[in-house]
């Protein structure tokens, strides 16, 4: 780019007429290069707000996506508990959610339903208690990989 071209990019910014050639007493070269360095600084500064604007409003509204989510899942969890307290309160909740009678159940921590030894027994050390802690988890995994 000649220093003409510089001089006539600067003209507007210096007030000159832009059919006038840029005179040498009120421009110098150097001059006419500040204000296109000038002016070129400041599109540069401008491009870049815009784009940090863009950014922003991207960001926004990825963020008020994301809280818009957020509030309707917590919203459907806290509908959900009410729903389920609602149904405990009236006794509804095992109807809905039927599960195995007591009786029925094989777990070790439960007594049997029906004892066949009327003795007392003795009570169990803690190892024992241990082991049937153990014992009763492996049934667990059992019954849900059967069911």
């Amino acid at each position: 780019m000649g220093l003409k071209h510089i001089a006539f990019d600067a003209q507007p910014a210096v007030g000159a007429k832009p059919d006038e050639e840029c005179p040498r007493r009120i421009i110098k070269k150097k001059q006419c290069a500040n204000v296109n360095l000038k002016l070129n600084f400041q599109r540069l500064c401008q491009i870049r707000e815009e784009e940090e604007k863009q950014q922003r409003q991207k960001a926004l509204s990825a963020n008020l996506a994301e809280i818009a989510t957020i509030r309707t899942l917590t919203l459907a969890d806290t509908i959900d508990r009410l729903a389920n307290m609602r149904l405990k309160e009236r006794g509804v909740w095992q109807q809905r959610h039927p599960s195995a009678p007591i009786m029925r159940r094989k777990s070790p921590l439960l007594p049997d339903p029906k004892p066949q030894n009327q003795e007392i027994q003795p009570a169990a050390s803690h190892k024992d208690d241990v082991a049937d802690n153990k014992n009763a988890h492996r049934g667990r995994r059992i019954r849900r990989a059967s069911l």
